[in-house]
């Protein structure tokens, strides 16, 4: 049952975002993208066009999914602050007879490599002379 919840919630995400990036914006251009059109009212306001249908009902959906993903989730746990709690900590090794690792030494700095000795041949066969 979880699985399926699951699979709604996620195909109900998508179908949200979706609908809500078709849906145009009430103030339009550069004035309403900055703040410019402040006249509009700040309440809800009714959702006429079949998008904000969709979106309502999609919001609705998204929600009930969400609470019942959360149950789910919870339905083993007897309080909430057997959430909150942390795994237990890995319990220490018994205590051998054997002496700890000595630390490595560090490394020795690599010689610094020789230039090799210069031959009487020009590893390159074309001589450039400059222009006058």
């Amino acid at each position: 049952m979880e699985t399926v919840i699951q699979s709604l919630h996620i195909i109900v995400c998508l179908f949200l975002i979706l609908v809500v990036l078709l849906q145009t914006g009430k103030a339009r251009g550069v004035g309403g993208a900055f703040g410019g059109g402040m006249g509009g009212n700040a309440g809800p306001t009714s959702s006429s066009s079949p998008l904000g249908k969709a979106t309502t009902i999609m919001a609705g959906i998204f929600m009930l999914t969400s609470m019942l993903l959360a149950m789910s989730a919870t339905k083993n746990k007897k309080d909430i602050s057997d959430l909150l709690e942390l795994p237990d900590a890995p319990k220490e090794q018994p205590k051998s007879n054997v002496a700890p690792a000595q630390p490595a030494q560090p490394a020795q700095p690599a010689q610094p490599a020789q230039p090799a000795e210069s031959s009487s041949q020009n590893p390159f066969p074309i001589n450039l002379q400059p222009v006058q």
